[in-house]
């Protein structure tokens, strides 16, 4: 394994704005965040660390960042205090031309099929990332969950 190029390129110390939205027709939420994001096992994988706030109580998530063989295959680790509970969630997909990644995995609810999950680490031109996630429907709809913007701690 070893991490797609751009994305080892943001590691570092990050702060900026959560926006959360639980469903469609709610208010977005905001709260500060703050990400660390290292490279390990030899630099093989990336750890992004985030924190944020829901309600005021503290939140934090890791994703953990690795590509397959195939340069374009990416495999994701994701855990979340508020949206995994105390469950992991296994994300695949691939590098996106801009040299971020888009995964996708699913969850279980109640007396219904899966749901998707989609998380996007977007590099930016301007220095900045953004993290997006997104619920998806089990008939496929997409609903933007959370959308989060970085810009380097100096």
């Amino acid at each position: 394994m070893a991490v797609p190029n751009r994305l080892s390129k943001i590691t570092g110390s990050w702060a900026g704005v959560t926006r959360l939205w639980l469903t469609p027709d709610e208010n977005v939420q905001e709260s500060e965040t703050h990400a660390v994001i290292g490279l390990v096992a030899q630099g093989k994988f990336i750890n992004l660390q985030y924190t944020w706030a829901y309600e005021g109580q503290p939140q934090e998530g890791l994703l953990i960042v690795g590509r397959q063989q195939k340069e374009s295959d990416i495999s994701v680790f994701w855990i979340d205090s508020f949206h995994m509970d105390d469950a992991y969630m296994i994300l695949k997909g691939t590098s996106t031309e801009n040299g971020g990644i888009s995964v996708l995995g699913s969850y279980s609810v109640a007396e219904s099929p899966e749901w998707g999950w989609r998380i996007i680490v977007d590099p930016q031109e301007n220095g900045k990332f953004l993290l997006k996630m997104f619920n998806i429907s089990p008939e496929g709809q997409e609903y933007r969950a959370v959308e989060a913007e970085y810009s380097r701690n100096v």
